[in-house]
């Protein structure tokens, strides 16, 4: 069947189902294929034999992309007062099609009836990325050798994907509002790995006579890879008071500088003193009954990270076939803290704007990532 012809009644019928209870799930016959239009270009100058600077504008745009959306979101037709209207556009998912919110014993708004959630999937998002990579390598020479990174780049979508994001967004019929960052918008990102070479032993350039300084000073590698990146988008959400229905997000108003009187020391935001906050509770406001809210959704960038890890290798020639690797590795090596993002909620004045954990494991509990403490590594490795 098609949404067009209205939704069948033989598919739910009876006076026993709960419609709050039902997803149902469709998709747009005129479905399209999503496409990604990519581009890079820039110079590359050799400073050295051994080195190469080199800078690259990168653009991606995605089209036609897959999102999601309550088709059974109600619309907003009128008020009764300072209350909503609401009509609901498939008759036999909802209990009642349309709406007074008014409830003119106690004066206040509310929404009445069973309402189910039709999920609906259309490929009619539209994501776009530009940024500037400028990277400087050193190849492997007399011991040393480097790579340092930086980029600089604004991601944008007007939806979130399936997996990783809140896919659904406020209003349904409203889809330019959800034009903002992209969850995956990182502005500054710099990354550098370095490997050296201890100038000691055999071979090397201090005490390269052999014997017993070489098998205690010789042979060790010192390796590192740094990372400091900005802080990944979020949302600044607020209790529904649209009266449109379930499944769908809402975000508050914002109604001023949201930094102003905000910290940036961890020591601040993460402690339980009134007052001390990342982003401030009095620049947004719970949007008025009937209304959505004006912000943005991810349009704010929480706490970035900070990491160094770090190892330090032994070799030991056993003989022309034969060595063994010995391998210490330090994970998050100065046990800097890397937050997540603040509580985002305007409905919780306790919780907002306050970080009160570290970023998650990158792939569930136990998987690691910049968010765990330190962590030392210790193994023997036999090349043969």
């Amino acid at each position: 069947f098609q949404l067009k012809n209205g939704f069948p009644l033989n598919t739910i019928a009876g006076t026993a189902v709960d419609l709050t209870k039902i997803q149902l799930r469709a998709q747009d016959p005129n479905q399209r294929s999503s496409y990604v239009e990519q581009a890079s270009f820039g110079p590359e100058f050799q400073l050295f034999e051994d080195t190469v600077l080199s800078t690259t504008y990168v653009g991606n745009w995605g089209r036609k992309m897959n999102r999601l959306r309550n088709a059974n979101q109600g619309l907003i037709t009128g008020r009764d007062g300072a209350c909503p209207v609401v009509s609901f556009p498939y008759a036999n998912l909802n209990t009642v099609s349309s709406v007074d919110t008014l409830n003119t014993a106690t004066g206040k708004c509310g929404l009445t009836g069973q309402h189910a959630f039709l999920e609906l999937a259309t490929n009619d998002g539209s994501s776009d990325y530009n940024g500037l990579e400028v990277s400087l390598r050193r190849r492997m020479s007399k011991g040393v050798g480097y790579a340092v990174n930086y980029t600089w780049s604004h991601g944008m979508s007007n939806f979130g994907d399936n997996l990783t994001a809140g896919p659904l967004p406020q209003n349904g019929y409203d889809y330019a509002s959800e034009m903002s960052n992209s969850i995956l918008d990182i502005r500054h990102r710099f990354v550098t790995n370095f490997t050296w070479e201890l100038p000691f032993g055999k071979g090397k350039r201090y005490l390269s006579n052999g014997g017993a300084s070489d098998v205690v000073l010789g042979g060790w590698q010192f390796n590192g890879i740094i990372t400091l990146q900005t802080g990944s988008p979020f949302t600044v959400t607020a209790t529904d008071r649209s009266f449109t229905g379930s499944n769908h997000s809402a975000y508050a108003n914002c109604v001023g500088d949201p930094f102003s009187g905000a910290t940036t020391d961890p020591s601040k935001y993460t402690s339980t003193t009134p007052g001390q906050f990342f982003i401030n509770p009095a620049a947004f406001a719970i949007p008025a009954d009937g209304t959505f809210g004006t912000c943005r959704p991810r349009s704010l960038h929480g706490p970035g990270i900070q990491l160094a890890d770090l190892s330090l290798f032994k070799q030991f020639q056993v003989n022309e076939r034969i060595r063994i690797q010995f391998r210490t590795e330090f994970f998050n090596a100065f046990n800097h803290p890397n937050f997540a993002n603040p509580g985002s909620n305007i409905s919780n004045p306790g919780s907002f704007g306050k970080v009160t954990n570290t970023i998650n494991p990158i792939l569930g509990a136990g998987s690691g990532g910049p968010g765990d403490p330190r962590e030392i590594q210790l193994a023997l490795k036999l090349y043969f």
